[in-house]
């Protein structure tokens, strides 16, 4: 019994860590959020959320379609995308489109907001969304899925006449890992000569997981993310040594390393800052 309770407790030092931080009393509520860094923790959150995709349902406003998209380095060789359609695009071609990554350090599923985020997106900026479902650690690690969300931009540009979208106008938005993916697209379309995005919005984006930055070690332990889950995510999805010919470090895991300096990676740049974020617009 003790075993089990130590497996399920996520974190034993709330009280510690209160009086740790001069937190305002308004966002107490975050010590409620419980930080999964265990091999089982992980899991038990995947297995909580890993069946979402299949429950969303198209309603008034906008239709929700599932696509099975062509994806080599996916280990299935696809990869499932949701895609979310205002309705007043039904019979217009040449809409605009948002590739959207959803976060989770590359080991937890999509999670309601990410879902909530998708169809407001569309509805409220009249674009065609699509949510690609990736695959996860620590089964699948860097760089496959930047180069599964890669290849999922690849597609809809490819495809954009079927998919009745202007590839002129594909914006992709990710947060946390989701950005560094939205960020890993935009220098790998600019390194192969690929049509860049319309823009890149990065949400609270995971840019830099050395883990050596002055926060990093300050706030080592502070309520739902911080810099113990970090690292501890990152010995599960970053390999311990890359392949000849990989992708670079920077595509995989630090691409701040070039957007701070690049603004030719997409047309626009809009970051909200997270750990090692540049505020930058181009």
């Amino acid at each position: 019994q003790d075993g089990a309770e130590n497996i399920l407790s996520f974190d034993d030092r709330i009280e510690e860590i209160k009086g740790k931080y001069a937190i305002h009393p308004d966002f107490e509520m975050l010590y409620k959020i419980p930080v999964a860094k265990s091999g089982f923790q992980i899991r038990l959150v995947q297995l909580l959320y890993g069946r979402l995709p299949i429950r969303q349902k198209s309603t008034e406003q906008y239709t929700i379609f599932r696509h099975s998209m062509p994806c080599p380095s996916a280990p299935k060789g696809f990869l499932t995308v949701l895609e979310y359609m205002p309705n007043e695009l039904k019979d217009r071609t040449g809409s605009p489109a948002v590739l959207l990554l959803h976060g989770g350090a590359f080991l937890f599923p999509a999670l309601p907001y990410h879902f909530r985020l998708a169809a407001s997106a569309a509805v409220r900026a009249g674009s065609r969304v699509f949510l690609p479902i990736y695959d996860l650690g620590p089964k699948t690690i860097l760089p496959i899925p930047i180069k599964e969300g890669y290849e999922v931009y690849i597609n809809l540009l490819r495809t954009a006449e079927s998919c009745r979208i202007d590839p002129e106008r594909i914006a992709v938005i990710g947060d946390s890992s989701g950005g560094t993916i939205t960020a890993a697209i935009c220098l790998l379309a600019r390194d192969d000569g690929v049509k860049a995005p319309a823009g890149q919005l990065l949400l609270y984006p995971s840019l830099d997981t050395r883990g050596n930055t002055p926060s990093m070690e300050k706030y080592p332990d502070v309520p739902v993310v911080n810099a113990e889950a970090v690292r501890a995510y990152a010995d599960r999805f970053i390999p311990a040594q890359a392949a000849a010919g990989e992708m670079t470090d920077i595509h995989i895991a630090t691409p701040i390393l070039e957007v701070a300096e690049d603004g030719r990676t997409a047309k626009g740049l809009w970051l909200c800052p997270g750990e090692g974020a540049v505020v930058r617009a181009t």
